[in-house]
This record gives structure tokens, sequence and C-alpha cells, in this order.
């Protein structure tokens, strides 16, 4: 015969434990025949909604397993809504002797523990893990704060007087020194976090320090109970909630004696009773059992089916007013695509404005906050319902993980997912015209995602319901580059009543980055055991660059954990969370499994490695992991495990040639992966290790030696992370052996693909040198970039790639992209930075790359009409800074800033204007005529350009003349010579033989209008300044006519003005001189002809 279902099974341990609870206090407990060998007892009582409520309270009568075997036959017998462990438990730390802890998750941490020899020729314990669940509904009832105001707890004085227990003088002032030292609570409080769990009792504070708080876990209590009953209710095929409610009674060191000798034992009977108080409040909820009404937490909505308070980021344990969010969400931003209010601009957003808006349109609203992973979009959600179930009037609110929702339409139907997840949170909505609100967190841009959307509408057709979205734009790239595919989200498609964006915060940012760490300790109940000052400035010297909520959240969670204390990066702290959460959900096993969850992400977010397909024996098990359990995290985690699987894949690689086989990797394409700033940031922060470091470098190594256009720029792109003494050296030898490959042009490969590599290859050199302080390789790159239109292109679409301004994964450098002047945010902000840090302080030689970087890009955006004018004013003004500043900028970047310099101060430039500026030749006099005045008469006086025409003229004609003849080559650049050796006029202005000071600009400005060769079809200028310099040298033959030519149209014009020149002398002097200068016999005898005819002139 079935026995009716109980509401709730309590759970006790000892006999001692369970007396409390059989004082008044408590329900009455009506002893019942044994149920196999337990006894118990029957309750029943009314909760504060009015429901009767049936228990039963068992106790096992010892420690160990036995409770674990109660648990498991109670819950079959009677099918108990809700079970409870109860108890007392030895403190480890946070919690203090009389206040009440509740579990926040159960670790077992013998389970699946290991012991090891350490380093100092003893051995350590390593924790295991197997975390056990529980009751999300019981946490967020006793964790809200109208629970915690109702659950008046006495101290242990006041417990002492109404028990009549007596104290000594001697025993009080032991307690008020325990107070003193924050060991024994004066006003009990409940304490969440989670429990240390094991099968052995943990009284040793030495075990605690050596163990526990070594381990991966802010440990609050350790016990036994609750780690047995939770893991005996997971063998049932439909295990009940599970709670424990237990009380602190002993500091769980040698001092325990001297605790339970007070009062002859009054402490552990007052923190019985201060659990029991609270597992009474507790059972009068009818949210506990599923009802809503009289509920003390209806307010709280801290966990629900689809919203994980877990997770980093999205704990909200406190009923507030939505102001105090507005710190927390200060990344809240209006978006630039939202249609706005008269007084609404674009910029920051207080999320209680946000929360107005959306209680002011409760029927046919659309909502829309995006962001990318870890910024806060589901706490926006979900602090968001909080507020619009506050309202007078407050509309029926539906919360769903669409992600949930898709994935268990797969084992039913979408329709009836949907009706169950509806009828859950807002009973009787279909059918009704009750107005509702519906929350949609993580929307990836999948197509599984319109037709919910459509069906949803259809449902709720008649309520006329708002919806708020949220849109994550990093899940989205993955889809699309698992797809190779470069469409837009569906959701872009839909029209919205307000858009908000939520920012990752610049580590730089500090008032927005002190706000939101304040925001978030207060909003998810952290305690304040550091200012927002102190956490900022640890997120900084963890070389965190930005932060968002999932950052801040993980740090604040772990920072006091010696297994996180001694780490010195961002990048381990990210990497040593995620392997706890693997070790807690899979057991700590060491093989490789870890790596190859990482070896996943990196598949997953690498376009060319997800269009390989490759397969291997250990993907399967290791893609459903990671699909599972790792892929919704948001980018800081994938870019860690992406660099962790780069150190792991060269490691095997490097024991093994055939490693990228076994791992199902595609060797060519994984050495053809460019990745962005941040893996990059994630890779050297490994390589911090001077033992994974050697390991890469070898295998660095390794792939050098076969200088394949793609290995080639790989194996650079590591030697150049190279961080101690010993890596850097082994780098300088790498530089070296391969420099003669890729410094001589005439090795560059014909083929596209592996030309593409090779320049990438020879980019990487010039960068890696140029960060080991390599004046000469920063010049090299400067050059390059200045003198070929191609590379100036490749630099700039390389740097948007790396910095994640172009629309593309994000993780890699794809190299088949171009700038097309668009926006260029992130590549800004961060080089824009770096030539501010420059300013400040001494300059490095990578300084020079980007400033010749950020200015290529201003110049670019300038000439295609795409800078505003503010941006336009601010470039100027610190170009003008750098131009300004004591930076050894050397010759060609200042030429090309200078230049630079000239375009931003017009509105427009463009080819357009580079050529007119040159045509300045055309009307500026030739300074010699102006010197002696021949132009004082109002006659037309000889200009640069028609001088410059008149050596081409005689060039062309004369050319012939010399001997041996001039061939077709050579008088084609002879004329080029002409053409390009008196251009640099058009900026200096002309000038006499004696005039040194401006002969000295002449020079710079010929490198200032090479420059110019990067405007659109003026890539011809790149040959200018090596025509000058030949020209000004006159060295080889085709340089030595040019001059000659020069000259000799000078005796020409001076023959043509004969009559202007007042003194004969000058005019005699004048021609001889230039005469002489001309060492082509040919051309001299003319010169010299010329020079007897003037010469008769004046007799």
């Amino acid at each position: 015969m079935a026995t009716d279902p109980i509401d709730v099974l309590i759970l006790v341990a000892l006999t001692e434990e369970a007396r409390i609870f059989h004082r008044d206090g408590f329900y009455p407990l009506r002893e019942q025949p044994n149920l196999e060998s337990f006894p118990y007892h029957a309750f029943d009582y009314v909760d504060d909604g009015g429901h009767r409520r049936t228990g039963m309270f068992v106790v096992a009568g010892e420690i160990g397993p036995r409770i674990r075997d109660a648990a498991v036959v109670f819950a079959r017998e009677y099918s108990p809504k809700f079970v409870l462990n109860v108890g007392i438990s030895g403190m480890i730390k946070d919690a203090k002797v009389g206040d009440v802890v509740v579990p926040t998750h159960l670790n077992v941490i013998d389970h699946r523990s290991a012991a090891q020899d350490d380093n100092e020729g003893g051995y350590e314990i390593l924790t295991g893990g197997k975390p056990a669940p529980v009751s999300s509904i019981a946490s967020s009832i006793v964790n809200s704060v109208p629970f915690q105001e109702a659950n008046k707890i006495d101290g242990l004085f006041a417990f002492a007087r109404a028990s009549s227990v007596k104290l000594t003088e001697e025993e009080k002032r032991n307690l008020r020194t325990w107070q003193s030292r924050n060991k024994l609570a004066e006003a009990p409080a409940i304490v969440s976090g989670p429990f240390a769990i094991s099968n052995m009792l943990m009284k040793s504070e030495k075990f605690k320090e050596s163990v526990l708080r070594r381990s991966d876990r802010n440990y609050v209590a350790a016990d036994m109970e609750s780690g047995l009953i939770s893991d005996g209710l997971l063998a049932l095929k439909v295990p009940p909630p599970f709670y424990a409610i237990r009380a602190i009674s002993d500091p769980a060191t040698s001092e325990k004696a001297e605790y339970d000798a007070i009062g002859k034992g009054v402490i552990r009977q007052w923190a019985m009773a201060n659990a029991r108080q609270t597992v009474k409040l507790l059972l009068r909820q009818p949210k506990l059992f599923g009802a809503e009404q009289a509920s003390l937490a209806k307010a709280s909505l801290v966990h629900s089916a689809d919203y994980s308070s877990d997770y980093p980021g999205q704990r909200i344990v406190t009923s507030l007013e939505p102001s105090d969010f507005d710190d927390r969400f200060a990344n809240l931003e209006l978006s630039k695509t939202s249609s706005r209010g008269p007084d609404e601009v674009l910029g920051s957003m207080k999320f209680s404005e946000f929360a107005v808006r959306v209680c002011g349109k409760v029927r046919k609203g659309r909502f829309l906050v995006q962001g990318r992973g870890g910024g806060g979009k589901s706490a926006v959600l979900k602090a968001t319902q909080l507020y619009v179930r506050r309202m007078a009037l407050s509309p029926e609110t539906v919360f769903l993980n669409v992600r949930n929702v898709c994935s268990e339409a797969k084992s039913s139907t979408l329709e009836a997912t949907l009706l169950q997840r509806i009828n859950r949170d807002a009973p009787n909505l279909i059918g009704s015209q009750r107005s509702v609100v519906i929350f949609l967190d993580e929307l990836f841009g999948h197509d599984d995602e319109p037709p919910l959307l459509d069906l949803l509408e259809e449902l709720l057709a008649e309520n006329e319901p708002t919806f708020i979205f949220a849109f994550g734009r990093d899940h989205f790239e993955l889809i699309t580059t698992a797809n190779d595919s470069s469409k837009e989200p569906y959701i872009f498609d839909l029209s919205f009543d307000l858009v908000v964006d939520l920012k990752a915060i610049s580590i730089r940012d500090e008032e927005r980055a002190k706000s939101v760490i304040a925001g978030m300790a207060k909003t998810c109940g952290f305690e304040a055991k550091l200012s927002s000052v102190e956490i900022l400035a640890s997120l900084k010297r963890l070389g965190f660059s930005y932060l968002n909520h999932f950052v801040i959240s993980i740090f604040l969670d772990n920072f006091e954990k010696l297994a996180f204390t001694k780490l010195e990066n961002g990048t381990l702290f990210v990497l040593r969370s995620m392997e706890n959460l693997y070790f807690d959900t899979y057991g700590r096993i060491k093989d490789p499994s870890f790596n190859l969850i990482c070896v996943e992400a990196m598949r997953s977010y690498c376009r060319a490695l997800a269009k390989s397909n490759a397969k291997a024996e250990r993907r399967t098990k290791a893609a459903d992991r990671y699909s599972e359990a790792f892929a919704h995290f948001p980018r800081v985690v994938q870019t860690a495990l992406i660099a962790q699987a780069t150190v792991y894949i060269l490691a095997e690689f490097n024991k093994v040639d055939t490693a990228f086989r076994s791992l199902g990797m595609d060797e060519k394409a994984f050495l053809g992966l460019v990745f962005s700033d941040d893996v990059n940031k994630n890779v050297k922060d490994l390589l911090s290790d001077p033992r994974i470091e050697e390991t890469v470098l070898a295998a660095a190594r390794k792939i050098l030696s076969k200088l394949e256009p793609p290995g080639l720029s790989y194996a650079l792109y590591l030697f150049g992370r190279a961080r101690s003494a010993k890596g850097k050296r082994a780098a300088q030898a790498a530089f070296d052996d391969v420099a003669p490959h890729l410094l001589d042009r005439t090795e560059m490969p014909k083929e596209e693909q592996s030309m593409k590599f090779w320049r990438l290859a020879r980019r990487s050199l010039q960068i890696s040198r140029s960060m080991n302080q390599n004046r000469e390789a920063t010049d090299s790159y400067i050059s390059d970039v200045l003198s070929d239109p191609y590379e100036d292109g490749l630099n700039r679409s390389f740097h948007l790639e790396y910095y994640r301004d172009h629309q593309s994964t994000g993780m890699t450098v794809e190299l088949e992209l171009e700038d097309k002047g668009g926006s260029w945010s992130r590549t800004r902000h961060i080089l824009g930075q770096r030539i501010s840090d420059a300013l400040k302080g001494a300059s490095k030689e990578y300084d020079r790359i980007c400033i010749l970087t950020y200015f290529s890009l201003v110049r670019f955006r300038h000439e295609k009409g795409n800078l505003a004018t503010a941006d336009r004013e601010e470039e100027l003004g610190l170009i003008t800074r750098v131009l300004g500043s004591d930076i050894n900028l050397g010759d060609r970047l200042r030429a090309f800033l200078v230049m630079v310099h000239n375009s931003l101060s017009k509105p427009v430039y463009s080819s357009i204007d580079a050529i007119l500026e040159l045509y300045a030749l055309k009307s500026l006099p030739r300074a010699g005529w102006i010197e002696r005045k021949f132009s004082e008469k109002g006659e037309v006086i000889e200009t640069v350009a028609s001088h410059v025409f008149g050596t081409m003229l005689l060039a062309e004609l004369l050319c012939n003349c010399v001997t041996p003849p001039v061939t077709e080559e050579e008088r084609s650049k002879i004329l080029q010579l002409l053409v390009y050796h008196d251009l640099a006029e058009a900026y200096i202005g002309d000038y006499t033989p004696a005039d040194g000071a401006t002969k000295a600009k002449e020079g710079p400005a010929i490198e200032r209008i090479a420059t110019l060769a990067t405007y659109q079809n003026l890539s011809r200028l790149t040959e200018i300044a090596t025509r000058w310099r030949e020209f000004e040298l006159g060295t080889d033959r085709c340089g030595a006519l040019a001059r000659d030519f020069d000259k000799l149209d000078a005796v020409f014009q001076a023959f043509a003005y004969i009559e202007r020149f007042s003194i004969p002398e000058d005019r005699r002097q004048f021609i001889a001189y230039c005469r002489d200068q001309i060492a082509s016999p040919s051309l001299r005898e003319i010169a010299e002809e010329i020079f007897r005819r003037a010469t008769h002139f004046s007799s």
C-alpha cells in the first residue's frame, strides 16, 4: 500500500542535536513505529500561506553513513517535497561560532582526492571535488533580506539567561575574549558559502591550513552528514530538493574542548537552537513547496530553473531599490542604434532609468540588452524582473533561458516546453488578458530562436506581451566562425523601443571600474573585505586590461584562496577557475582531459580549424564536455583556454611529430593561425613560467627549421613572446638565423598564400626585434610601410584585426580583410594609450611602430572623409604633442608625421590636395632671379616648374649627343630624376647655392613628399627619395647627366635673360659657374658656346 507523500523530511545525526527540537520552540513531535531500523517522529503545522504541511523528523543516532541510508529509506517511503539536514558544524572561516551556515553547494573534498609527494620531502593532499547541488528555492529564501530580518537570533548571553544557565566570571571573560577575536558571534547571522564535506571529521587547524585553505574553495564550514545525505538522494530516480541548515558550535581546533566546557555545553545548545529557529522560519514559507502566498522571499528572485546565481557575475541576493544597481551596471550605455527621447543622448544610462522605461511599457514593448559575454546581460534582466514585480499593479513576469528551452524542446516539443515554463512563472496566464513581461536570456542568434519568438507571440497574443531580449554578440560570432558565414544576426532586423549596450570597462577607466566593483559587492552579497580601490589595484596587478561582471565576480570569489594568492597574472587566475570547474564536474584526474577541453575551445573559435573538421579518437568526449560546460563562458575565458591549448599542443609536438594528428588538429591550419591581441597576451602570460617557455621555444625552433612561410611566421611569433633572459637569448639567435632569408626581398615567394605568410613573417621578425629595442629593425619596418602602399594596407588591416575592429572571428587575424576606413575604436584606444604612455615617460622602440600605425589609420580615414571634425582636431592635437616631444622618431617617421599634421590641418585632404600642393612649383619663382630683381619691371619670371620643364626638354633633345649613347632605359630614368629633383621646393621654397639653411630642409621635405605615396594613386612617389639622392650624389651615369642638364638649363635661362642682368660681370660669372659644373664633354661644349655668345653680347 502506497504511503501518502509528506512535505518535509528533516534528518539529524546525533541525539544531542535532536534534543533541542523536542523542547518548546518547534512543532510537536509524535513518536512513530520504526521504519526498518530507524526511529522517527511525525509533525504537522500550517505555513504562512495557510497550507497544512506534514513532516518526518529522523535521528540517525551516530555520525557516518547511517544518515545516508536513512535519507534513502525515508525518501523512497514518503516521497518528501523537500529534504533538510540540520546539525552543528566546525568552523573554517567567515562564519563565527553561533552563526547559522547554509550552503551554496556541497563539495565532497575526499571524493577523488589524491596524495602526492611535495617538493619538501613530505607529501600533500590534493582535495578532489564532487559538488552536490542544493535547493535554489531554499537558498533564495534564506538569503533574502526579509527572511534574515525576520530571523532575529539571540546572542549567547541572552540564550544562557533564558535557559537558566549561570556562567562563571571566568567563562564570561573567555566568551568576551573570543568575541573580541571574532571567533564567537555577538549577534549571530546567516552565512552562506560552500561546505567542505568529508567522511573524516576535520578538527585540525593545521589540516585546514594545509589542505582546505590551499584548495579551490572558500569553505565556510565542515561537516559530514549533508554530503552523505545529498549523495544518497542523488541515487534516486527523482531526487527531492535538498538543503542544509547548520550552526557553528566550535572553532574546530584544539580549543574545541574549551568551548564545549562553557556552561556545561551551553554553546552547543545555543548553536542548535539557532539552527532550529532558522529551520522553523524556513518551513513556514509557502514558496519552499511551490506556493507563493505570503512568502517572505517573494521579491528575492535569486534562483530559477532558467537563471543560475552560481554563474560568475549573476548573484543577486538582496532586495534593493533599482538605484542600488546603478553602480553595478555603470557599464550600461544607450546604444547608437537605439531610438532616443528628446532629452536622451548617447552615453551611459542608469539602470534605474532603464527599469523605469520598461515599467512604463508593459504591453507591446520591445527592449534589447546586448553585449559580449560576462558584461552582465543576464543580471540586468533579473534585476529588471525584480523591479517589475515590485510595481503597485505588477504585471506577470516570465524568465526564459532560450538555450535551455531550445535544448529541452529536442526531447519534447517547443510548444510544450514553453507552456511548462509560462505556467511555472505565471500560472493561468494563457487565455487571460493580464499583462506580462517576458525576459528572454541567452539569445545567441541561432536559427532555432526565431520560431521560438514567433510561437511566444502566438501563445500570448491576448496578453500583448512586452519582451526584453539579452543578446550575446560573441556567441553569435562563434556560430558564424564555425559556419564560415558573414551574415548579420536576425535580431538586428527587429525594431525596439530601447536598445542598450553593456560595455567592457577599460582598466584605466578607474571611476567606472570602481563603481561597478562597489556595486557588485553590494548587490551580490560579497562581504567587503577589500575596498573597490584595493580590488582594482589587484586586478591591475594581475594584468587584466578590461573588466566586466564575470572578471570581478571570479576575483571576489577566489582572491582569498591560497591556491590563487600566488598566481602572477589574470590568465592563470582564469585558468585555475576553469580547472576547478572541470575537476568539480568530471573529477580531479591527472590526465590531459582539461587540456583537450582547451583544444576544443581553439577549434571552435579559430575559423581555419573549425573548417578543417579533423578527426581524433579523443575528440568526441572533449567536444561534448566543452559544449556542455565551457562554451557559454565569455571571451576572457575562451582566450585563456586557447592560450593553454597552444602551450599544450606545442608541448606535445615537441615530444612527437605525430602530435597534431593524434589531437585531430590540421598542422598546416594550426601553423597558419595568427592570434589577436588578447590571446597573444594570454600566451605571453603562460610563458612567464620558465619551464613552459623552454618547452614552447623548443617547439618553435623545431618549426623554424623548416623555413616554410606559415610555420616561419608562427615560430617567430612564439620567439617574440619570450620573457626570461634565457628565452630572449634563444629568440635573438632565431632572429639572426632567419633574418637573411626574410630581409632579402628576392626570397619572397611568388605564390599568393605563401607570399602573404612570408610578408607576415618579415613583419613578425621586425616587430619582435623592435620589442627587443633594435632600432634598425624598427626603421626597417617603418621604411617598408612608408615605401610600399601594399605594406601600408597590410599593416593597417592587420592591426584592425589584431585588436578586433574587423568583423571577423576576433580570436585570429585572417590576413584576408582590408581597411575600408570604418570603425577602429579598439585599435584607436589601445594604440592611443601606448602613445600617451610614451609621451609621459621613456619611450621604447616599439612605440614608434605604434605611432606609425596609429597615424596611418588616422590618415586613411581622413582621406576617405570618415574622420569627424572633433576627431580630426583631437588627432591634430596628439600629433602636435608627438612632434614636439623628446621621442626619437627618426627621419622617416618624423617626415610622415609632418605630412599627416599638414593634412589634418585641413577639413578635407586627398591625393588631389597633395598634387595641388606640389603644383606650387608652377608659380614659385626661381630664387636667383628674384635676388637679381629680374621681375621688378613686371616681366614674367622663370618658376621652379618651368626650370624643371627646361631640364627635361634639354634631356629629351640632347641625350643623343652624349657618348656613349644613352639607352632608352637611361633616358627614362634621367627624365624621372629631373621631375623629382626640385620637388621639395614646393614646401621649402626655392633657394640659391649660398642659402645653406634652406638647403638643409630639402632632405626632410623629400622624405615628407615620399610619404604622400600612401595616398590613392600616388604610389609612384615611393621612388622620390631614392631618385632625389641619386640626383644629389650624381654617382651613377644617369645622376651625373641629370645634374648636367640641370646646370645646362640654368645656362640657357641666363642667356635668355641676358638683357636683364644689370651687371655684365655677374652674368659672365653665373654662366661660367654653371658651365664648370657640367661634366659631360658634349654638354659642356654647348654651355661653352653659350658662354662665348654671352661674352660677345657684352662686348
